[in-house]
């Protein structure tokens, strides 16, 4: 664990703070999560939360994780926790709106042969997000794939829908900011880039 801060005292506060995460950490997320799995659990999906109180925004990589015995990085099953936070108020009514806003279906969707793997083989990318919703009727888990070719978008266990500007620019700040090149949100964070002369 590595903590920047400049303030001696603070940097101690963290470090004294730092805690090994059996369960759930204090936003509700695991320290691992199946990337295998299809669709989470459908709770009724995201129209029937009722009023949102919060969500907990968990992402997870296998980044960095020793190659699985069988093969490659498509063959490892479960990916750790890279950081977590929460979103409630206006941040999370203004998430859920665009999270329901997103057009049907999967996307965007790639097919370059020198990153992508042929048909039919599993696509769950490397990174995602799980974001846990909580509303005043029930919670409902949403998965956010943005690391694949053929499956990006969100899955709330009812509907498919496509990544949007809205929700990455939303998600992908504070400690969930990107380190690393996603082709399915770089267009959404960066902008197409222009025309090579």
């Amino acid at each position: 664990m590595t903590v920047t801060a400049g303030d001696d005292v603070l940097r101690r506060q963290i470090f004294e703070s730092a805690a090994v995460v059996e369960t759930v950490d204090s936003y509700g997320c695991a320290p691992r999560a199946d990337r295998r799995v299809a669709r989470p659990t459908a709770q009724g999906g995201l129209k029937s939360v009722g009023e949102v109180t919060g969500v907990s925004v968990c992402r997870y990589s296998i980044r960095g994780l020793p190659i699985a015995p069988t093969g490659g990085p498509e063959d490892i099953r479960y990916a750790r926790l890279q950081a977590s936070s929460r979103l409630t108020g206006t941040a999370a009514d203004h998430l859920l709106r665009d999270l329901l806003a997103a057009p049907p279906g999967v996307g965007p969707t790639f097919s370059d042969p020198r990153r992508c793997t042929p048909e039919p083989s599993p696509d769950p990318g490397h990174d995602f997000l799980i974001l846990r919703v909580q509303g005043t009727d029930h919670a409902q888990d949403v998965l956010y794939r943005y690391d694949g070719c053929r499956h990006n978008g969100t899955d709330d266990g009812s509907t498919l829908r496509q990544l949007t500007a809205g929700t990455a620019r939303q998600l992908f700040v504070g400690v969930h900011q990107l380190n690393v090149s996603h082709p399915a949100l770089d267009m959404f964070l960066i902008g197409t880039p222009p025309p090579v002369r």
